[in-house]
């Protein structure tokens, strides 16, 4: 007499079977070794121990991670932005600092996947919970590349930066690190000031163009050339004035230089495009 055997579909598992399946599935693939699997493995590692249950949280947390930076190494920048959410979701009721960070990276993931107003909110949600110095500065530096400004005195990037600098100032650190961090803060205060368009009266005229010379002096203590260059292209934007293209050429060229020297196009083909409007 024959058997028929049939396979059993996974849609007529119970839920608790299923859990259980998904958490054998994982640590199978876990077993097999990062050298055998394909690179997509972290995600298919974080799926199943998600589908798993909460008793895999952990796991489930660390895949996620994994697999967001794989994502962004392959620049799957939205791909990255899920895996982080996910984390970030997994940490609910943890370590408030680990918590933290990821908000940070996946503000910094969501400005990547070109989502300005969901990289606004975790940049914001970090400052207003933290009084670290490198959280408040991360933030003020991650709000300032959004380039998102409100136009009035009291902006809210325009205070960050300050706070910011003032927490890094005040902190007990010290060294290249530091000086290079607040290089690149003065640097994003100077720009900030000269592009929020705040009435004259309430600004020094001058104020911009010092925190730039701030900038390029810290970025030159701490031999950092990433900020330099930063530096750099906020000094020239504090220096604009109409008429003033010729002034501005050989600070252009040192810019074009600096960026060149730390392999940042993004920053050198900015440099060429002020080059070209003020020629």
């Amino acid at each position: 007499r024959q058997r028929r055997h049939q396979r059993r579909r996974p849609d007529d598992l119970s839920p608790a079977r299923r859990a259980v399946l998904h958490g054998r599935i994982g640590e199978a693939l876990e077993r097999v070794g990062p050298g055998t699997l394909e690179r997509a493995t972290a995600g298919r590692l974080a799926a199943h121990f998600l589908a798993a249950g909460d008793s895999w949280r952990d796991k489930t947390r660390t895949y996620a991670l994994l697999a967001a930076a794989d994502a962004t190494r392959r620049f799957g920048h939205p791909e990255a932005v899920g895996h982080l959410e996910l984390a970030l979701r997994l940490s609910e009721g943890g370590d408030p600092s680990a918590r933290l960070e990821l908000v940070l990276q996946l503000g910094a993931a969501r400005h990547r996947a070109g989502d300005r107003e969901g990289a606004a909110a975790c940049f914001r949600e970090a400052a207003g919970v933290s009084t670290d110095p490198s959280v408040l500065a991360r933030a003020a530096l991650g709000l300032a590349a959004l380039e998102v400004r409100s136009g009035t005195p009291v902006d809210d990037n325009l205070a960050l930066l300050r706070r910011a600098v003032r927490a890094v100032e005040h902190s007990s650190d010290s060294g290249p690190s530091v000086d290079g961090l607040l290089s690149r803060l003065y640097a994003a205060l100077a720009r900030e000031l000269v592009h929020a368009d705040l009435a004259g009266p309430r600004l020094p005229a001058n104020e911009p163009a010092q925190a730039a010379n701030r900038a390029i002096a810290l970025a030159e203590r701490a031999v950092d050339g990433q900020a330099r260059a930063a530096a750099l292209l906020a000094r020239h934007d504090a220096g604009w004035r109409r008429g003033s293209a010729a002034s501005r050429l050989p600070l252009i060229a040192d810019l074009i230089h600096a960026a060149a020297a730390v392999d940042d196009a993004d920053l050198v083909a900015e440099g060429m495009m002020l080059r070209s409007a003020a020629l």
